[in-house]
């Protein structure tokens, strides 16, 4: 058998919010091509409707799932059939965020807008439309030999991500913490293991930040340019193969890790801008993005003092 794991971000521009990090790791047969997962699962899953009336599990860049009305239903359907496959219970926002994203109450207690913030969830889809998902989808990969076997996520709030701007800049916090979250899913057990993560800005050589998180490995360089960036190492009855790649939500396994990253940053969003609107309701919410979190600060100076509310707390450097 062989490992999968796809690897993406979502929120590395903003300057309110978190950056999240998320992937998925799946298992499949050594004869089944990373580029064949769409075909030998279409039962049950697609990249985009074929027609109105299909209604697979869409399995696709977050971008193209988070449409211009906001719907967070597209994105809940991919996330929770993954949580029902891996037996977890992410039935709130408190759960989800432990379960998948790595945050309990003790990291969120000190952040004034999740420090009492929950909600039930899924907010846009049943729970039946869930378990039907999930049951599609678990036939799918029993017929194809495959398995899904995680699903996890790093989130860096706003504090965090500026702790950790001391030591590096914007691009190697974004690398540390992705190859930090491959490392912790990393197998263990011998065999072929195959990563594909999104390109990280512009970045073309990840050769040094692979060795400094992997120090034991020893990496190999196979192709640095602008399209991909791989890198090959050895493993016991097997080899390791990671890549850094234009496009890489092509890869499913990447494309589903898009949408939890994704998910994640939107629900902690939807807390944020709860907090602020629960003391002044006049005020428009924001994603973040760095012209509007610009005119969020200057809405909120006079709020900021009253609540005494650091900047450092609030505002992401870079």
């Amino acid at each position: 058998m062989t490992w999968l794991i796809g690897v993406d971000e979502a929120g590395y521009g903003p300057n309110l919010g978190p950056l999240v990090i998320a992937a998925t790791v799946w298992q499949a047969p050594n004869a089944l091509s990373p580029s064949e997962m769409y075909e030998v699962l279409g039962d049950a899953v697609a990249v985009a409707k074929a027609s109105r009336k299909d209604d697979r599990l869409l399995i696709a860049d977050s971008k193209q799932l988070f449409t211009a009305q906001k719907s967070l239903a597209p994105l809940e359907r991919g996330v929770h059939a993954a949580a029902q496959l891996l037996k977890r219970d992410v039935s709130t926002w408190r759960k989800l965020l432990a379960e998948v994203g790595q945050a309990d109450a003790d990291r969120l207690a000190p952040i004034p807008w999740f420090a009492e913030f929950d909600r039930p969830l899924p907010c846009g889809i049943s729970t039946a439309d869930v378990a039907a998902d999930a049951d599609r989808l678990a036939e799918a990969l029993r017929c194809a030999g495959m398995q899904l076997l995680d699903a996890r996520a790093a989130l860096l709030f706003a504090g965090e991500f500026n702790q950790r701007l001391q030591s590096g800049n914007k691009s190697r916090v974004l690398s540390e913490t992705t190859l930090g979250l491959v490392r912790d899913l990393l197998p263990t057990t011998p065999g072929d293991v195959y990563i594909v993560c999104d390109k990280h800005g512009g970045r073309d050589r990840y050769a040094g930040l692979l060795q400094e998180t992997f120090g034991d490995l020893l990496f190999r360089v196979r192709e640095e340019s602008r399209r991909r960036s791989s890198y090959e190492w050895d493993r016991e009855e097997g080899r390791g193969l990671i890549e850094f790649r234009q496009g890489g939500e092509e890869f499913l396994p990447a494309a589903l890790a898009s949408m939890h990253a994704k998910y994640l940053r939107e629900i902690t969003m939807d807390a944020f801008n709860a907090f602020w609107r629960s003391h002044d309701p006049t005020l428009r919410p924001t994603a973040g993005y760095p012209v509007d979190a610009k005119r969020f600060l200057q809405e909120t100076v006079d709020l900021r003092k009253q609540l005494a509310i650091a900047d450092d707390l609030l505002w992401r450097q870079k």
